[in-house]
Parts: C-alpha cells; structure tokens; sequence
C-alpha cells in the first residue's frame, strides 16, 4: 500500500510548500521512509508507502522526463515485456515499469491506460 498526494493550481500559482509540510506531518506515522516529493511550480506531488505488514519488492520512482509529464509508479506491470515489444522507443527488458508507462503515454495518450495490465 501506498500514501500518495498532489496538488495542481490550474491557476497556474505556485504550490504552497506548507501544503506539504502538514501532509508530511499527517503520515509520518504511516510510512516506512522519508516521502518522495516532487514540487514543480504548480503541481506537487508526495508518496511514501505505508506500514502493512508487507514488504514491497517494487521500485517506486517519480520520472519526470523532458516531455514535462510526470509519473509516480507504485504498481505491478503484469505485461511490462509485451507493452516494451510494442512500444520500441529505447526500452528493453530491464526498463523500469514507470519509463514504460510514460513511454506508452507518450505513445499513446489515454488509450494506454487500457493497455495496461496489472495492478
């Protein structure tokens, strides 16, 4: 399991790093290590995972590649080698599941999210 959080100002303002601070605040009994946090102008995202009892063996990264799209990537990709088939653009089998999501959104836009099989 995981603690996500995000704030987006369509409005274009900056994000309040004291929206952050108290998020922080709020799970610091929940999670296992310091929060993943990504603030850029105005969109902030914060992830750590939560205590349940069960160890995660999933790499979990926020992969913010030049395109400017952003994805936080706590799952389990069950057709990661096929997606990286049909997909090309660099990726190989040791490509991390994130990079192959946001490779197929770049690819694809909202219909990779069908694409995308596991959980």
């Amino acid at each position: 399991m995981s603690i996500q959080f995000g704030i987006v100002n369509l409005d274009g303002e900056p994000i309040d790093p004291q929206m952050f601070t108290q998020a922080r605040a709020a799970i610091a009994a929940y999670v296992h290590d310091l929060p993943i946090l990504h603030v850029e102008r105005n969109i902030g995202l914060l992830y750590s995972a939560s205590r349940t009892g069960h160890p995660r063996n999933q790499e979990v990264r926020a992969d913010i590649p030049s395109t400017g799209a952003i994805c936080l990537w706590d799952g389990r990709l069950d057709n990661a080698a096929d997606l990286t088939r049909k997909l090309g653009d660099g990726l190989n089998a040791d490509s991390p599941e994130g990079e192959i999501v946001l490779v197929a959104y770049k690819q694809w836009r909202l219909g990779a999210f069908p694409a995308l099989i596991g959980n």
